[in-house]
């Protein structure tokens, strides 16, 4: 009887003792396993934050207000678009970007005389993609002169009124609509603004 007792004692001892290194031989695979779920789990949460798609911009496509027409100023309208974004401009001629020309206006020259004009806008704000849209082109870019409508007008396009023959001075005069002798006049050249006619060789009336 004692002899049974002590063999079933000696089975379950060496049954505890497997079992022991057993778990000590697993418990490192079981943690390394956890270990590497966390990490993993870890590293798929830090992707999806990173790939998560930034604002967009909210914005307009700009127009362009003024006459498309040499020594005439153009200005950029930029319609609608994110409260705080940064707005930059960059004029066109023809497609190809006019050197300089960065600001919201451009004054034409006669260098862009035939081109059609057209302004990008383009949005910028931390946390959101930037965003740049396009105008529709204007018309072809006209001389800053004109010849008379007849003897004694001028285009409406084309107010001011060059004067090459005067009886009181050598001098080339122009006179702007409301001068004192602007409906007197009897024009030789018709420009668009002041610097156009100053440009061809014209100056001021002086009453």
């Amino acid at each position: 009887m004692r002899t049974r007792l002590r063999t079933r004692s000696i089975a379950l001892a060496m049954a505890s003792a497997m079992l022991a290194s057993t778990l000590a031989l697993a418990a490192p695979a079981v943690a390394a396993e956890s270990l590497g779920a966390t990490q993993a789990a870890s590293a798929a949460a830090e992707l999806s934050i990173r790939v998560l798609p930034a604002k967009r911009v909210a914005s307009s496509t700009p127009t362009i207000s003024g006459r498309a027409i040499a020594t005439v100023k153009l200005t950029a309208k930029p319609g609608r678009w994110t409260s705080g974004a940064s707005l930059s401009y960059k004029w066109f001629a023809d497609g190809k970007a006019i050197s300089g020309a960065t600001k919201s206006t451009l004054t034409l020259k006669s260098a862009q005389i035939g081109k059609r004009i057209t302004v990008k806008v383009t949005g910028k704000k931390a946390g959101h993609t930037t965003v740049s849209k396009t105008s529709k082109p204007t018309a072809a870019v006209k001389s800053g002169k004109a010849r008379p409508a007849s003897k004694t007008s001028c285009p409406k396009a084309y107010p001011i009124k060059g004067n090459q023959t005067t009886r009181h001075t050598s001098d080339w005069i122009y006179h702007v609509p409301g001068g004192r002798y602007y409906a007197a006049t009897h024009p030789e050249e018709c420009f668009a603004t002041e610097t156009a006619a100053r440009a061809a060789g014209y100056r001021a009336s002086k009453v």
